[in-house]
């Protein structure tokens, strides 16, 4: 269903908009410089990844197209997962969690000091 691509594209723009993730960085990105011991271009090279990531929606659409595709050519189909959105959105739900909870235990001290390639 072409509807339920646009639908699926203004929603995660909302979701993104009303969520402040992309200007969330501001609050805790001195924390991570003085947790990390980070200079000012390591902490710079994880802003402009972490915005990347958050604007790239490519894996998103992909594993859609995996989840909802069918070899007839017809419309997309339920899968076995449910609901091709269902599927996208709880992925991206224990992404964003698991990322934000690594970043949380690597800044408050419970983990050991990350490389910058995972952070």
């Amino acid at each position: 269903m072409e509807n339920s691509k646009w639908l699926a594209t203004v929603a995660s723009i909302w979701i993104q908009c009303s969520g402040g993730a992309s200007y969330a960085f501001g609050i805790y990105s001195a924390a991570l410089k003085s947790s990390q011991g980070y200079d000012q271009s390591t902490l710079d090279t994880v802003s402009v990844f972490k915005d990347i990531g958050a604007n790239i929606g490519v894996l998103s659409g992909l594993l859609y197209d995996a989840i909802t595709n069918n070899d007839s050519g017809s419309k997309p189909s339920s899968s076995r997962f449910g609901s091709g959105l269902s599927v996208v959105y709880l992925t991206g739900a224990v992404q964003c969690f698991f990322g934000y909870f690594l970043l949380w235990l690597s800044v408050t001290g419970v983990i050991y000091r990350l490389h910058v390639i995972l952070m």
